[in-house]
C-alpha cells in the first residue's frame, strides 16, 4: 500500500516539476516528496530532481537547503566527493545553514 502512495505522490512531482520549475518552492509537497522517495529509497532519482531544482531562480537560502538535502542523498549513495561538494556549496551560500556544517563534517 505504502509503494502505490509513493508512487503516486512521485508522479505528481514530476508533473509539477515540468508545470513550475520557476517557482518550485510554491508547491507546499515538495519538502514531503524527498521523505517519499528516502523511504523509497530512490536516491539516485532525488539526486536528479535536486539538481534540475537547483537551477531554478530561486533564494539562495532555499538553494543551500536543495544543496544540503542532495547531500545526503548523495551520502546515501556513498557518493562522498559529490556530498561533500554540495556541503561546501551550501555553506557559501548560507554560512548560518547548520545542516551544510554537519554534511561537511
Amino acid at each position: 500500500m505504502k509503494l502505490l502512495k509513493v508512487r503516486s505522490i512521485y508522479h505528481l512531482f514530476l508533473y509539477t516539476l515540468q508545470i513550475n520549475t520557476i517557482n518550485l518552492f510554491a508547491n507546499s509537497n515538495f519538502p514531503r516528496i524527498f521523505h517519499y522517495l528516502y523511504l523509497a529509497k530512490k536516491f539516485s532519482e532525488a539526486c536528479e530532481h535536486y539538481t534540475e531544482a537547483i537551477f531554478c531562480k530561486i533564494s539562495a537560502e532555499k538553494k543551500a537547503v536543495l544543496y544540503c538535502n542532495r547531500s545526503f542523498a548523495s551520502l546515501k549513495l556513498e557518493e562522498n566527493q559529490l556530498a561533500l561538494f554540495d556541503a561546501c556549496e551550501a555553506i557559501k551560500l548560507d554560512p548560518t545553514n547548520v545542516k551544510g556544517y554537519y554534511r561537511k563534517g
